[in-house]
């Protein structure tokens, strides 16, 4: 087996200016953990990963691992999330 048997050919990516929820839409609908993000012109300015959008809504994530607890608000999580969903990442 080589690489170019598992490796995508499409390179998906995911603009400067898209929003956290323009992001997480674009990993989710492609299945995949992380994209490059591009510039006006493509070239590759950073990575948003999964993780990236999952310490953007539990920014303390080892508070989170240490008292989970206190992140089981759903309605504290889902105004956090409606917060921030329409920051642009950059």
């Amino acid at each position: 087996m080589q690489v170019k048997d598992i490796m995508m050919t499409k390179i998906i990516t995911v603009p400067e200016t898209a929003t956290y929820e323009e992001a997480a839409k674009t990993l989710v609908g492609n299945k995949i953990s992380g994209a490059p993000v591009v510039d006006s012109v493509g070239g590759v300015i950073g990575m948003i990963t999964k993780k990236d959008l999952f310490k953007v809504l539990y920014p303390f994530y080892r508070s989170f691992y240490e008292h989970p607890e206190s992140y089981t608000e759903a309605e504290d999580r889902e105004s956090k999330a409606a917060e921030i969903r329409h920051h642009k990442i950059v």
